[in-house]
């Protein structure tokens, strides 16, 4: 069974380059698009496409090896003044998907201006707080005692993110990165029919 270990992780990152631990941030970060647009779209957020032309703008620099670009810190303002926070006053439980999303998009942003493994390893763990939070409301269970901590843990919901980041640290210490921006295009964080399940234990 796969765990999310942090400071293994920022060693693993710091290993690669620095385009290949931005590359795994921003494969967070794309994992997570297509949630965020479901969830934004529905409530007519009006940037709800903004970070997606972000996301490919980053792969755009990425490939062409052109990380610089005067508009990185803007970009990375807009983001943050996009993510909602628990006390606005319509928060449902998609404002936390949306939360973490925008937050890994942030730290992707970070990890390219910065070449800092920490800012990847925290795209990670943003990822991994998501899918615990998914999968807690997908079971209905409440995390109160190690069997149910365990439960979580092994879920296929969070096991399945964790195979990915395993996977990424891999094809990103051999491939290129366009390939693995390809594999990371056909990834999501949470499928249609979570979400539904999901739904149907908020009501």
């Amino acid at each position: 069974m796969h765990t999310f270990d942090k400071d293994a992780l920022v060693q693993q990152l710091a290993a690669l380059s620095p385009a290949a631990r931005t590359a795994f941030a921003l494969s967070v970060a794309t994992r997570r698009l297509r949630c965020f647009e479901r969830a934004a779209y529905r409530h007519g957020w009006e940037h709800a496409g903004q970070p997606r032309a972000i996301v490919e703008r980053l792969w755009e620099a990425l490939s062409a090896a052109d990380t610089v670009h005067d508009d990185w810190r803007r970009d990375e303002e807009l983001v943050l003044n996009w993510i909602p926070h628990v006390e606005d006053a319509d928060w449902t439980f998609e404002h936390a998907f949306v939360q973490e999303a925008l937050s890994s998009l942030v730290y992707a942003i970070r990890s390219l201006l910065t070449s800092d493994p920490q800012e990847a390893a925290w795209a990670a763990a943003a990822a991994y707080d998501a899918v615990d939070q998914a999968t807690i409301w997908f079971l209905g269970i409440r995390p109160d005692s190690e069997e149910t901590e365990a439960t979580i843990l092994s879920h296929p919901i969070v096991q399945r993110e964790f195979v990915r980041q395993a996977d990424a640290i891999q094809l990103l210490s051999s491939g290129s990165i366009r390939e693995f921006q390809a594999a990371a295009a056909d990834q999501e964080l949470i499928t249609d029919d979570e979400l539904q399940t999901i739904a149907e234990h908020r009501r």
